[in-house]
């Protein structure tokens, strides 16, 4: 109920705060906090308890949180690209992970 729209709301606004122009002065632990937000509300909040609806949301604002940081590669310097891939893919399984590397060699 209420608890489920205010993940979701939590969900929109880390993707709206990333996309915005203000979005390049997070910092990499901002944006790590986001992604593992993401990944918690998809892995721990499962039916019965919440919906599928709030699993599928946090799966579609992950994906898009990991494509606006694939998008602002070329501004970010390669060592700390290197730290947050290997933060990332640990969490990362099965067609996650080929999703990953596919949006990787996109970009």
């Amino acid at each position: 109920g209420k608890d489920e729209m205010v993940l979701m709301k939590i969900l929109q606004i880390h993707l709206s705060c990333l996309e915005s122009p203000a979005g390049r002065f997070l910092t990499d632990d901002a944006v790590w906090q986001m992604v593992q937000t993401c990944m918690r509300i998809n892995r721990q909040m499962r039916p019965p308890d919440y919906s599928e609806v709030l699993c599928e949301a946090a799966e579609s604002t992950l994906t898009g949180l990991v494509r606006i940081i694939f998008s602002k590669l070329p501004l970010i310097p390669r060592a700390q690209l290197r730290m947050f891939r290997e933060r990332l893919w640990p969490h990362w399984n099965g067609v996650r992970r080929e999703q990953y590397v596919r949006l990787y060699r996109q970009y």
